[in-house]
């Protein structure tokens, strides 16, 4: 029998220590790839100052504990959806599937921050020569790919999320093997001209 992250990881304490364990190892990881990933942007950014300790625990505490209260909101298991009567309500019905106000929830935060990432980005100078154009084609294609093969053995709307989060981990994948390419090539060349 396997043993799931999930339960543990969205309690309060147990949530603290082992979300904190993985997201400090994520930090760490993205220290480490932040050069090879950053050579699929245009002007590669430069890394920066390496933050405190108390100010990325802080951080990582903040995030993970307000994740845990939305998802109090937003989940079955929370104790808001089971306090607020709104929250499971059954606002609508798609052959056998019911859409609670938890799930419109969720889902409505997501487009929600979806859209205040667009709304932030969409001035940012993007030009990308042919080969980053190209190392990002390739990069979704195979995330799309990879994510479709997932979605194969799933069935009703499991199928979706094992599509999106197949699809997501293959996105970081072959972000991290396009960005240490591109480094290497880059590095024997001279830098790719915009």
């Amino acid at each position: 029998m396997a043993w799931s992250f999930s339960g543990p990881a969205h309690e309060p304490l147990t949530g603290l220590w082992l979300s904190g364990t993985c997201a400090l190892v994520l930090f760490c990881l993205y220290r480490l790839l932040h050069r090879p990933l950053a050579q699929l942007l245009p002007g590669a950014p430069p890394l920066g100052p390496r933050p405190s300790f108390v100010i990325v625990a802080t951080s990582l505490w903040l995030g993970i504990e307000s994740h845990i209260l939305w998802d109090s909101f937003t989940h079955d298991w929370g104790w808001f959806v089971h306090a607020v009567p709104a929250l499971q309500a059954n606002l609508l019905s798609v052959g056998s599937y019911e859409v609670r106000g938890f799930k419109v929830a969720q889902h409505g935060s997501t487009l929600v921050g979806l859209a205040a990432v667009a709304w932030t980005v969409r001035g940012w100078p993007f030009p990308l020569d042919s080969v980053r154009r190209t190392a990002w084609a390739a990069i979704f294609a195979g995330a799309a790919i990879w994510g479709a093969w997932a979605a194969v053995d799933a069935h009703g709307t499991a199928r979706l999320f094992a599509f999106v989060t197949a699809g997501a981990r293959a996105v970081v994948v072959l972000a991290v093997a396009a960005g240490v390419y591109l480094g290497r090539s880059m590095s024997n060349t001279s830098r790719v001209r915009v």
